[in-house]
Parts: structure tokens; sequence; C-alpha cells
């Protein structure tokens, strides 16, 4: 639960709906809540905190199988940790998103020559330390023209939205992007995109 009366947070229930276990993170909220592996051990994992027109800030939290909290993690840079994705590899790290904001051209899109963008942001981080081990920021590599994301002069203009990231089999990454309609395979060594699925381009 995300909003309404009573609890927001992580809720496991029964196949009968039975709440087996649940966490209260009110005034906040939780997402992103799933499954995984930690250091050989099952864990849950969720991202939790403040979310404003679809972006977040907030933290990454690791509980054990006894649901005691092992691990709250930032973004990495003093970047906002955003809601979209937390992830566990299995090289003993995570993936999360993050987004910033920066003045662009906007004349392609309709918007003034010096507008206020809002770009997408991917880190690998290591565990425990939190340490950045990869970051990739949209701005560097898809350009404005790229978005399906209608101008408006409110606020600043969100052309890309990274709603995922997935490692590869060959360790590359997969990034999803909701308002540029695509996704990228992005080089884990550059940074640069070595192809795009579906988009403008």
């Amino acid at each position: 639960p995300i909003s309404g009366p009573g609890h927001r947070g992580p809720l496991l229930v029964d196949d009968l709906g039975h709440v087996i276990w649940s966490h209260n993170t009110r005034p906040v909220t939780a997402m992103n809540f799933r499954a995984a592996v930690y250091k050989g051990k099952p864990v849950l994992t969720w991202w939790e905190g403040k979310t404003t027109r679809g972006l977040g800030d907030g933290t990454h939290v690791i509980v054990d199988a006894s649901y005691r909290e092992i691990l709250r993690l930032p973004t990495g840079n003093g970047r906002p940790a955003d809601l979209h994705e937390f992830i566990l590899t299995d090289r003993g790290t995570a993936l999360v998103t993050s987004w910033e904001r920066a003045t662009r051209d906007l004349s392609a899109v309709g918007g003034p020559s010096s507008g206020l963008v809002i770009g997408g942001i991917v880190q690998e981080l290591e565990l425990p330390s939190g340490r950045v081990l990869f970051e990739w920021r949209s701005r560097d590599h898809v350009t404005i023209d790229e978005s399906h994301q209608k101008y408006s002069p409110q606020g600043a203009y969100d052309y890309c939205h990274v709603n995922s990231v997935e490692l590869d089999h060959d360790g590359n990454y997969l990034v999803s992007a909701r308002n540029t309609w695509a996704v990228y395979k992005i080089d884990r060594h550059t940074g640069n995109v070595l192809w795009r699925l579906g988009g403008k381009k």
C-alpha cells in the first residue's frame, strides 16, 4: 500500500490473503519490494522515501530472513535515490536509479533555448559500502529530441525518465526509459549506448 488510510510499506500475504508480515513506513512510501539474495542468504529489499511527480528521494533497505534491517543504502555521489529500481546482482552489487536537473536547449521539443531538464541516472553500487562502481547519465548519451514527452512550461522537462535497469548476460546494462519509449544497452566500461530497442533512433 502506497496511499490511503492505514499502514504503508512492504506487505507479505499468503495465498488466502492473510498477513504474514508487514512493515509500516508511514509517512513515507515503499516501492520495489522483492525477494533477493545477499551474501548467499535470502533477503527482502525495497526503496522507501518521498515521491513527487513520479520521481523519488529516499533510501534502499535490505532486511534478513528474520525481518531485521541489515543495510540502509543511499544512492551514490549525493544524488537522490529514485523509486524506480533497487536490484541486487550476483556479483555483490546493487543497481539503483537516480535523477538530476540541468539546463539544456529545449527548442527541439518546443521549449526555450535554455530550459530546465530532468535527466535519468543509473548507478551500480558496491555492497555494503555503497561506493559507486559505475554511473550513467542519460543527458550524456540520449538527446532531448529522442523524447516522446510533450513539453510543458510548468516544471522541469522530464525527457527520459529511467524506469528500470538490469544486467545483461555479458555484464553490460539494459536500461528502460519511459519517456523515450526505448530500451538502451549500455557498455559497462564506457557508458556508450551499444544499441537501442524502440524509440526514435
